[in-house]
């Protein structure tokens, strides 16, 4: 149709080319005859104009599927509740003390409006099992007190709470320390209380089968998400997903990398059972360094007997020395009696907060310890998960950024793993292997090649080109569709 447009102009160029302009009544005809075409030109654009917007809206007319965003909800609601299930977490980790006193005792990386946050929510812990922290419970140094003397005390505002930290600050700069110290003191002085508070929660969210219901909302979500044309097609038009990627040619090619013959029904149906073992060999290469270091200490588990006992032995005595020095303060006047005294208790802490981090990596150790051969890969990672120190360390020793712990965390819970939990942990398999076998005895032709860790992206890539062709034809979203929307965007 644009064709024959250009070619009707073209005629009414040669016609307008050929007419006199002579004189005053030619020249007058010669401008009723462009007017006449502009009027003719004009209604057809707005004809033209009206159908192409008719067109876009009629494209554009897919609609979002709100349950996604209420199981998104009802999801993460649930999954806050999965790391109280982890059956490794002892209530150090089920309440998350372990990541708030990592990071107050980390203050250095951070402002003073965060430690005072981390300090609220600590004290909001504890008060959620049922403990009430009052300024005589912190009790490791003179100045710990003073400082939590003020932050408990009632309408206290940030400007004096700040007055009041700098003021102590300068007089004993491990104030921080000494109250993260405090803090694990009093967990493990409340223990059980901590202990039993989690094992009711535990009884609770079994009850209620949490996990259960976290699986199969995942799953409905996913669902969903795959079957909605409006979040396709936005992908595409956002440039989330790049539209070239998906012309026939490169579709072929994406067929042609996992089979060589023209894919059968069964084929398409049991990529997205390829994409999801591919996705987790892929987390698999990402932490295998936690996965073996988990085994190498495994092996080495007939040395951690009674080692989280003996440590926890060792602090208790140094913290009844310190306890001992810090109620001797107030009653001393002599000022140099005290800086010496300070500096005693000062030297006392940094013993002690080395020997927690050494209680906590004996705990873990431990841990490990109590495992057995039906251990599965995916209950490594589960165990490493239960100890922040051990995977701050882990991912730092390899150069890796902290943000792998929360992927590692989400990782676990994604209900479609299936080969980790299949692998004992004295089991030396190929799971690139297992992969390609499994897959190329149904019509498959993998090569291990594939699998390997500079090439297992590009297969990632192949088959995500490929669901989203088997998306786009099952929902009526084409390329031409797609540049359709692209091209009229700026036309109003």
């Amino acid at each position: 149709m644009l064709s024959e447009y250009k070619k009707n102009i073209e005629v009414q160029k040669e016609v307008l080319a050929s007419l006199p302009r002579n004189n005053k009544k030619n020249e007058k005809l010669y401008q009723e005859k462009i007017e006449e075409l502009l009027k003719k030109y004009k209604e057809t654009k707005e004809v033209v104009l009206s159908e192409i917007l008719k067109r876009k809206k009629r494209y554009e007319s897919l609609e979002y599927d709100k349950r996604i965003d209420t199981l998104t909800q009802e999801i993460n609601k649930l999954s806050a509740s999965l790391p109280i299930l982890n059956q490794y977490n002892s209530s150090y980790e089920k309440s998350k003390l372990n990541i708030l006193l990592y990071e107050l005792g980390h203050f250095y990386e951070t402002e003073l409006e965060k430690v005072n946050i981390d300090i609220r929510k600590t004290i909001n812990l504890f008060e959620t099992v049922g403990i009430k922290l009052t300024p005589d419970k912190f009790i490791y140094s003179f100045y710990s007190n003073k400082y939590m003397e003020k932050f408990l005390t009632p309408n206290i505002t940030e400007e004096e709470l700040k007055k009041s930290f700098e003021e102590i600050y300068w007089k004993c700069p491990d104030i921080i320390t000494h109250i993260t110290l405090n803090f694990k003191y009093l967990y493990y002085q409340n223990k059980k209380k901590f202990d039993i508070f989690y094992k009711n929660m535990i009884l609770e969210l079994e009850n209620n089968k949490t996990k259960e219901k976290y699986q199969e909302l995942y799953q409905e979500r996913s669902e969903l998400i795959r079957n909605n044309a409006y979040l396709l097609q936005n992908s595409f038009l956002e440039e989330k997903l790049n539209i070239n990627d998906y012309t026939e040619d490169k579709i072929k090619k994406a067929y042609k990398s996992i089979i060589s013959e023209e894919p059968t029904e069964q084929i398409k149906h049991d990529v997205i059972k390829l994409y999801n073992a591919t996705i987790e060999y892929k987390n698999y290469l990402d932490y295998e360094y936690i996965i073996n270091n988990i085994k190498q200490l495994y092996k080495e588990k007939d040395k951690y007997k009674n080692i989280y006992n003996n440590k926890k032995k060792e602090i208790e005595k140094i913290e009844r020395k310190l306890f001992s020095d810090t109620k001797k303060i107030p009653k001393i006047k002599n000022q140099n009696k005290i800086d010496v005294l300070n500096s005693n208790i000062n030297n006392d802490i940094q013993t002690l907060k080395k020997l927690y981090e050494e209680l906590e990596e004996n705990y873990f150790l431990e841990q490990i310890a109590k495992i057995d051969e039906s251990t599965t890969v995916y209950d490594i990672l589960t165990l490493a998960t239960s100890n922040y120190n051990y995977l701050i360390k882990q991912v730092k020793e390899n150069e890796k950024e902290e943000t792998e712990i929360n992927k590692l965390n989400k990782f676990i819970t994604n209900p479609r793993i299936n080969i980790l939990k299949t692998i004992l942990i004295n089991e030396e398999k190929d799971i690139s292997m297992l992969i390609i076998d499994r897959f190329n005895l149904f019509g498959f032709e993998l090569k291990k090649e594939q699998l390997e860790r500079e090439n297992i992206e590009n297969l990632i890539k192949d088959l995500e080109i490929i669901l989203g062709s088997i998306e786009m034809n099952k929902l009526g979203i084409t390329i031409g569709k797609i540049k359709y929307i692209k091209e009229t965007n700026n036309i109003d």
